[in-house]
């Protein structure tokens, strides 16, 4: 069932750069008359980091509850992994035309 696990999305692959990125560009949209230098030591940008750091760690606690979430809906809907098994198929032989004949046992591996 972990094999299952991999299958889940992500809600959100963002990480910290790409967060605090988008918080520069919406502060330059929402308020333009503060100059937003995340080399400066303003107390907005210094929020601004801790914001998006926290942001990330929700981010990543989020995307590791789906497979949580994912096991308790299997349950709820009374759900389980099926048993490992061999697979199993039919296969067509045929012969050509100079070809000796010989028998192929059932159950032979392929």
């Amino acid at each position: 069932m972990k094999d299952n696990f991999q299958k889940i999305p992500k809600l959100c692959n963002k990480n910290y750069t790409q967060l605090f990125e988008e918080f520069k560009f919406l502060a330059s949209q929402f308020t333009p008359e503060w100059r937003f230098d995340s080399n400066r030591t303003d107390f907005g940008v210094s929020l601004a980091k801790i914001f998006c750091e926290m942001q990330e760690d929700t981010i990543n606690r989020l995307n590791q509850s789906m497979n949580n979430i994912y096991i308790t809906f299997l349950k709820i809907l009374g759900v389980s992994p099926l048993p490992r098994s061999p697979a199993q198929g039919l296969i067509e032989i045929r012969a050509s035309e100079n070809s000796i004949c010989s028998n192929i046992k059932k159950g032979s591996k392929l």
